[in-house]
């Protein structure tokens, strides 16, 4: 991952030398172990999967600030540095690294002791995530890193990455948030990105609940009124190729834009009756363009106009309202680790001290 990872992203200007890289991992693996055995596995996958306290990590490790390549950084460290022995997993990577995750999680599962259930069940989870964030959140930003992080214990987090031209977006995920709020009801735990968009078809937003049970309304409808919907919004006498060309999502209204859908896959779904969104979504080839398809019908024959508005956060800073009593307490935990951790007695006091002063600098945006 450290060579298809990092030497691959676009517009780079902060790149690490093997030796600098080298010394990340080695403040990485000794972090991580030490967390990992004061507070628990369980904590630590927690940790990774809190925006603000994932930053905190990118610095005590000595990289930047909370960025794209940071985070690059710190993620191929991490995958580096934590053994299964350790009671954690992290599979993916980046590119094609990130397909290969059912496989990792299937092999670092059992070396956890975990049982086909729970395999299974983290599959799916992966799975769900990247049609999430790749096909219900509609932002313009294609996915191109998936690294998901596991304990014994089933708990998980997931850190992506989707780039347009040379700007990046980061989705954080963890299981304890979506248990408590389902995959499709904003279930991220932070998305930041470099610039917001003035479109976004995000089906997750909880504005969007009616849009999401009108999909499911939609496919009740005669398929007669369908094909009329798309014939009203993409005439025969108008060429599809518009939709290969690139109209960038984020930039165009959504629902407004040529659209390009599969009628196999429609009529595949067509009459069929889904417990929920979710379900719809976990169905393979329900991608974008049909759920664009499926929103674009809810508005013209169901009357549901869907919010639009883009829901992540700048790179800038965090915002102070979304550092809770829990991410305050994930951060003083890290903070304890690195103070009494085996790392150089002269860099942990630096190390400390750069992330007080960060952390007091972030409580007051």
């Amino acid at each position: 991952m450290y060579r298809t990872g990092i030497r691959e992203l676009e517009g780079s200007t902060y790149r690490l030398s093997r030796q600098e890289y080298n010394r990340v991992l080695f403040n990485m693996r000794v972090i991580t172990d030490s967390f990992i055995g004061y507070f628990g596995e369980d904590e630590f996958v927690e940790l990774v999967g809190n925006p603000a306290c994932f930053s905190a990590l990118c610095i005590a490790t000595g990289l930047e600030e909370y960025n794209a390549y940071s985070i690059l950084y710190a993620l191929t460290a991490l995958k580096d540095a934590v053994k299964p022995e350790m009671g954690v997993g992290v599979a993916g990577g980046a590119f094609k690294g990130r397909f290969i995750v059912p496989n990792e999680v299937e092999r670092i599962g059992d070396q956890l002791g975990l049982a086909p259930s729970s395999i299974e069940r983290l599959i799916y989870c992966s799975r769900l995530v990247a049609k999430v964030d790749d096909a219900a959140v509609q932002d313009g930003y294609r996915l191109w890193l998936h690294v998901f992080i596991f304990s014994r214990n089933a708990a998980w987090t997931v850190i992506q990455m989707g780039s347009k031209s040379t700007l990046n977006r980061i989705y954080h995920w963890f299981s304890g948030r979506v248990l408590h709020r389902s995959f499709v009801d904003e279930p991220h735990t932070g998305l930041f990105s470099d610039v917001l968009n003035k479109y976004s078809l995000d089906f997750t937003l909880h504005d969007n609940i009616n849009l999401r049970q009108a999909t499911l309304e939609t496919l009740a409808l005669p398929i007669n009124r369908i094909r009329n919907v798309f014939k009203s919004v993409v005439p025969q006498s108008q060429t599809t190729l518009n939709s290969l060309l690139g109209y960038p999502i984020g930039e165009e209204n959504p629902l407004k834009m040529p659209l390009r859908i599969s009628w196999k896959t429609i009529n595949a779904i067509h009459g069929l009756s889904f417990r929920n969104f979710e379900e719809l979504l976990s169905i393979r080839g329900i991608g974008s363009e049909t759920l664009r398809f499926l929103a674009i019908c809810a508005n013209k024959l169901l009357g549901v106009n869907p919010s639009l508005i883009d829901r992540a956060d700048l790179f800038t800073s965090f915002k102070s309202s979304t550092i809770d009593d829990r991410t305050e307490e994930l951060f003083y935990e890290l903070l304890e680790v690195v103070k009494y951790s085996k790392l150089n007695t002269d860099y942990a006091k630096i190390i400390v001290s750069r992330l007080s002063s960060w952390w007091s600098s972030q409580r007051h945006n």
